[in-house]
């Protein structure tokens, strides 16, 4: 009896905790999909909704945001490398303003979703500019399809080791996700506090870009797709570094504390013809931070050859 009493009280704590954050989450995500205004075109890939962005014209380059994030993670870079390239930004599965409804979130599937939208939009030869978790996704693309890779830019980007930390935990870890979106990421102080480890100078969020970061949680299913991924991304199989063929560039802030430039050192030691390049005052949003930087080593790598000489300020090392 002394036992089972402290167990059901701790399991009605836990039952009512995790109710409350349920419907805290219900009530912050107000938006039906259907009733967002696109803004740039959809495509039904796979049974899914894809928003993506399309400027400009030439060889195409593709770049895929992170985890939590969407396309306004490149409105600083589309406008610059669209002068250049056909750029191609999609919302992810499960982000931005696309599909919800996702019965797999690996990154596997969201490697397959993007060589599906490439099919969908016409494209072969492609190079890929991922950032964070996007950048996992450009690692499995390269390796699952490497006639279709023509140069690869990792910037900040997450690894396989990364993606897997406490995967065998995720079905435990999961039904917690609504919790912690209620304290952090719906919560103003808290996510204040998040937003200011992904930066090197805080002052760099304003409200605009708060804003632009806290607009996609507000569409429905948003939680749920946070912990379908962290579910999936169990099924992975783990993917070799050495087999990518394309150049690398991998682009990484000096200042990163999310995913630190260890990250980066390993897979330039890890990508057989590759090389690292850090950006001063900058954190895991460098692209967003050091936007100038990053676009010109962008253009200069992707236009030119892993050879371009790296524009003053950031330095290159293996």
């Amino acid at each position: 009896m002394h036992v089972t009493r402290p167990l059901l009280a701790a399991t009605a704590l836990v039952a009512g905790l995790k109710l409350a954050s349920d419907l805290a989450v219900r009530r912050y995500e107000y938006l039906r999909l259907d009733d967002t205004e696109p803004e740039g075109s959809l495509a039904n890939i796979e049974g899914l909704g894809i928003h993506y962005l399309d400027a400009g014209q030439g060889n195409p380059l593709v770049l895929l945001h992170g985890l939590g994030a969407s396309t306004f993670s490149f409105r600083q870079n589309l406008p610059q490398l669209s002068r250049s390239f056909r750029v191609i930004v999609p919302d992810m599965p499960g982000h931005g303003r696309s599909s919800r409804a996702v019965t797999d979130l690996s990154v596997t599937a969201q490697a397959r979703h993007l060589a599906a939208l490439l099919d969908h939009l016409g494209i072969e030869g492609v190079s890929i500019a991922g950032h964070s978790m996007g950048g996992s996704v450009a690692q499995r693309f390269a390796a699952s399809w490497p006639e279709r890779v023509e140069r690869l830019v990792l910037i900040a980007s997450t690894t396989d080791r990364y993606m897997m930390r406490a995967s065998p935990l995720s079905p435990l870890l999961a039904p917690f996700i609504p919790a912690f979106a209620t304290s952090v990421l719906h919560n103003r102080r808290g996510r204040d506090r998040w937003l200011r480890r992904v930066v090197h100078a805080p002052s760099y969020l304003t409200p605009e870009i708060k804003g632009g970061y806290e607009a996609p949680g507000h569409i429905r299913g948003t939680v749920a797709a946070y912990q379908r991924l962290m579910l999936d991304r169990r099924h992975d199989e783990p993917i070799e570094l050495g087999s990518i063929q394309a150049p690398a560039l991998i682009i990484w802030g000096d200042s990163d504390c999310v995913v630190t430039v260890d990250h980066g050192r390993r897979l330039a030691d890890a990508i057989p013809d590759s090389r690292l390049v850090v950006v001063p005052e900058a954190g895991h949003l460098v692209q967003e931070e050091q936007a100038l930087t990053v676009n010109q080593l962008i253009e200069e790598f992707v236009g030119q050859g892993s050879q371009a000489p790296a524009p003053a300020g950031a330095t290159g090392a293996r």
